[in-house]
């Protein structure tokens, strides 16, 4: 059957409407993020295991090489030979399109409750990518990853869970938040100096198998991987739906694997003859900060 609400795909997946609590809900809100262990039963729904992932991902490590991550930006990737996507860290995105294990990090219940408590029932999924930080590399400014709000009436648009296969702690390149900022308006460049710490910030430390729901508007960023000590996580991305995705997964998951996915994971994602054709390949946070703040587009800086 084809979905046309949450609610539905949440029921089909048998999501509990409890899964999360109230004083859960209500720390998301107060913080801006939400810390979970994961139940091993989900990845084994799906067949698969961290052991599994680990393997698959590393996998596609050694054979995309430099060139992981830069779905969305091909107009640009034969002038930026042998440079990686993302200078300092190890990147691989598209992954639906990759690898039957990867669906498992678009429907564990907890977090499609948290995004739904978010961005409301009307949302999807942006894009399914990995990031690893290598030995000294990976510390970035403090960001946003979404447009800011410029009003209280503005709404949360935006979400995304990492989900770290590897002990995470603040010597391999743990990600630094500033609790609480999600409710700032504008850009956190007209705060701080967002390359400098931040006497507010903590270091999400948490072992492998450990889920961190962050509302997209939280101040943030990853740390230095100073010890070099291997760091792999996933994040998957959850937009309001009107909005256009991070990696447009119509153009960029196969109809093979369309064809191999649950109705409820075509929903999520927008594929297959229910949903159109959108024409804009990829949209990401940086986007709009650029226009703001350098007047460079993503096809001027091929990011």
């Amino acid at each position: 059957m084809a979905y046309s609400a949450l609610d539905n795909v949440l029921e089909a997946l048998g999501t509990p409407e409890d899964c999360l609590s109230d004083a859960q809900l209500s720390d998301l809100d107060r913080d801006g993020f939400l810390v979970l262990p994961l139940n091993p039963k989900h990845l084994q729904r799906y067949g698969t295991s961290l052991e599994d992932l680990r393997d698959v991902t590393d996998a596609l490590y050694e054979k995309e090489g430099w060139r992981g991550g830069w779905e969305g930006f091909e107009f640009v990737i034969e002038r930026e030979q042998g440079k990686m996507a993302d200078p300092g860290s190890r990147r691989l995105g598209n992954l639906v399109n990759k690898h039957p294990a990867y669906r498992a990090l678009l429907t564990m219940p907890e977090v499609l409750v948290a995004a739904r408590h978010i961005i409301g029932p009307n949302l999807r999924v942006s894009a399914v990518d990995m990031r690893e930080p290598t030995q000294f590399g990976g510390r970035q400014k403090i960001h946003l990853d979404w447009e800011p709000r410029l009003s209280e009436d503005d709404p949360f648009r935006y979400m995304f869970c990492f989900f770290v296969i590897d002990d995470m702690n603040k010597d391999n390149g743990a990600l630094r938040v500033i609790p609480g900022t999600h409710t700032r308006l504008d850009y956190p460049d007209e705060y701080i100096d967002t390359s400098a710490d931040h006497p507010d910030e903590i270091f999400v430390e948490a072992e492998a198998a450990t889920r961190i729901i962050v509302n997209s508007l939280i101040w943030h960023s990853g740390s230095q991987n100073t010890s070099g000590a291997r760091r792999r996580t996933f994040f998957t991305e959850y937009r309001e739906r009107s909005l256009p995705q991070s990696l447009n997964q119509q153009l960029y998951v196969s109809q093979d694997v369309i064809d191999s996915l649950e109705d409820a994971h075509k929903w999520l994602l927008s594929v297959g003859d229910d949903f159109p054709v959108e024409e804009v390949r990829h949209y990401g946070p940086g986007d709009a900060y650029r226009r703001r703040y350098t007047m460079q587009s993503a096809h001027e800086t091929g990011m």
